[in-house]
């Protein structure tokens, strides 16, 4: 961290505040930060919103980073970011990957902690896994409707 030295000033007369001298870290100017993003799945949020749509949304809040600024001194210019990388955007089929490989390991975990937990707790989980093979054949079933929109749009175009 650099330290920056500082003074005050007084709103009334525009001049340095007497014992008004203080001292600040900053982070320098242009330095890197890396980090990872983990989008959790919406439902465990009481959300029911896809995956597209929560990627989006901290998409357009890592874009607001540029002009709003994180942190303090914000007024002196302090705190302004810009994240790079938004530019490589996941394909849909790449979203569907994880979505549908986020659904099955789900699955996978209920169903190994069913076989671990009391009897009385077990009506629960069965009813989240159906719950969660349920939502894997619905979407299925859209994705049926929608390659058959697309494979007639596909056989219009090619008369």
């Amino acid at each position: 961290l650099e330290v920056r030295t500082s003074v005050s000033i007084d709103p009334t007369t525009g001049a340095a505040e007497e014992r008004a001298l203080f001292t600040y870290e900053a982070i320098p100017r242009t330095t890197i930060f890396y980090f990872d993003v983990v989008y959790q799945k919406p439902e465990h949020f009481g959300l029911n919103l896809g995956l597209n749509k929560i990627i989006e949304t901290a998409e357009t809040g890592f874009e607001l980073f540029e002009f709003l600024g994180i942190g303090g001194m914000g007024t002196r210019g302090f705190g302004k970011l810009r994240i790079f990388g938004l530019d490589k955007k996941l394909s849909k089929k790449q979203l569907a990957q994880i979505q549908s490989g986020n659904l099955v390991n789900e699955i996978k975990e209920l169903k190994k902690k069913l076989k671990e937990t009391k009897p009385e707790d077990r009506e629960e989980i069965s009813a989240k896994v159906d719950k969660l093979k349920e939502k894997i054949k619905q979407t299925y079933e859209e994705m049926q409707e929608i390659t058959s929109i697309w494979e007639s749009a596909n056989k219009r175009m090619q008369k």
